[in-house]
């Protein structure tokens, strides 16, 4: 190596040195609060909304979403964004409508680097009760359903984020494309759940009628939870079924993941994969029809019961019946 070129490489990490020791410093200056440093103005602009409704139906682009109980009987919705974000809120026949006009220049969507922009966030305080059809689109952000109010139907579609719902209704529709899925304690006649790449998680369910959960990549996640019938299928990732309980068929398709059951039971079982392991116990004894191109097959001896077949190209099936 050169003489020259030693030198220019000490040049080129003093630099760097320096850029860092005055990076440090002024990051301790704002005590490391990166919301700080962004140009962004953001406002929270709350609305009270005059008439009366029974559905809500939300179309936002980039923001949180959270439903959570009002302290009294007034409605209020507040709205927090950048101050080029114009928020709609309104009372249309018996639909309470929350949307956006977008006011920004063309050039003002891009975004080349934004370090600690704080987040939109949509806020809607409803008194505590029973209301019509939820309608929820977003394309960026989170959404949450409190426990104190319910619903006649929602329907949820998130490009990217997660949802949790704790909130019962006739039927639930909930659908993400890049995001999580986590329900808990609530009470259904129907439930679909599917996600592109994520997780699912349902707790504590109890659905009248038919449950769906469908996953391109990622895991699944169910304990204690009944229905009349569950369909489940994937691409990748693995299933665990605690207490799952269904009147009538469960179905499991993987093309790749295991699928474990844990005191679980229907009146027929089907679970099909090509790579991956099946195993688990179940409630009640079954006629097996059990088979792996590669992997030990280990079934209990057939009983009276229903049909519970397994199969599967690479991985083992070893079920069990528990007491």
């Amino acid at each position: 190596m050169s003489r020259a070129v030693k030198i220019w490489l000490i040049v080129a990490a003093s630099l760097i040195l320096v850029g860092a020791i005055m990076f440090g410093g002024a990051m301790m200056g704002i005590d490391w609060d990166f919301t700080k440093l962004s140009t962004k103005k953001y406002e929270t602009v709350s609305f009270s909304p005059e008439g009366e409704f029974k559905n809500i139906s939300v179309d936002i682009t980039t923001a949180n979403l959270k439903i959570l109980p009002a302290e009294g009987e007034s409605v209020q919705v507040d709205c927090r964004d950048a101050s080029d974000i114009k928020y709609d809120v309104r009372v249309t026949g018996d639909t309470l409508v929350i949307d956006y006009e977008d006011t920004r220049k063309w050039y003002q969507h891009i975004h080349l680097l934004e370090i600690g922009v704080e987040f939109p966030e949509v806020t809607v305080y409803l008194p505590v009760g029973e209301y019509g059809d939820l309608t929820v689109y977003s394309s960026t952000g989170d959404v949450e359903l409190s426990r104190e109010i319910a619903f006649g139907n929602i329907d949820i579609d998130v490009g990217t984020g997660d949802v949790k719902s704790l909130a019962s209704a006739d039927s639930v529709k909930i659908e993400t494309t890049t995001g999580d899925i986590f329900i808990e304690g609530i009470r259904v006649n129907s439930l679909q759940l599917s996600i592109t790449t994520g997780r699912v998680q349902a707790t504590d369910v109890i659905c009248q009628g038919a449950i769906g959960v469908e996953v391109t990549s990622g895991d699944v996640k169910l304990k204690r939870v009944s229905g009349s019938s569950f369909e489940s299928a994937g691409g990748t990732g693995d299933i665990y079924m605690e207490g799952l309980i269904v009147s009538e068929r469960l179905f499991v398709k993987r093309n790749a993941g295991d699928v474990k059951f844990d005191g679980c039971d229907a009146s027929e079982i089907e679970v099909r994969t090509t790579t991956g392991d099946i195993r688990g116990s179940l409630l009640s004894g079954k006629m097996f029809e059990a088979g792996s191109t590669t992997g030990d097959v280990r079934v209990p001896s057939d009983s009276e019961g229903g049909r519970c077949v397994a199969k599967t190209t690479t991985g083992k099936i070893i079920f069990e019946i528990k007491n």
